[in-house]
């Protein structure tokens, strides 16, 4: 079996490493602000069971 071995350069360690800053801070910032905003489409209203 051949032995593969996946080897970042530093750049692209660096460039991977950004990417999940920004994912982590997006994720952050959803829970910071999501209970103090309203929802973008008012929710409907409630049907009836027939």
């Amino acid at each position: 079996m051949e032995d593969n071995r996946v080897e970042l350069s530093g750049s692209e360690l660096v460039r991977w490493l950004i990417i999940g800053v920004i994912v982590l801070a997006g994720i952050g910032l959803f829970f910071y602000f999501a209970p103090s905003s309203k929802p973008a489409v008012p929710p409907s209203v409630q049907e009836s069971p027939r």
